[in-house]
């Protein structure tokens, strides 16, 4: 089953999405600022996530997976 490092993942979504503030916790929320769809997201940066966990935080954006 094809992954996709988290760190990645959450760079490219900071490029496309607002950044919702949290307190430090283990997840980040972004919000699509055209559409105004949110998702959250987990940020463990050691770990990779599954591909269709990706394209399912994509799709919940409104945003295509370009890569």
């Amino acid at each position: 089953m094809p992954t996709y490092k988290t760190r990645r993942v959450l760079r490219d979504l900071e490029r496309k999405c607002e950044v919702i503030p949290n307190n430090g916790d283990s997840h980040q929320k972004f919000r699509n600022t055209k559409t105004g769809d949110t998702a959250v997201i987990p940020a463990h940066i050691g770990k990779d996530m599954p591909q269709y966990f990706v394209k399912e935080i994509y799709r919940q954006l409104g945003l295509t997976l370009d890569y």
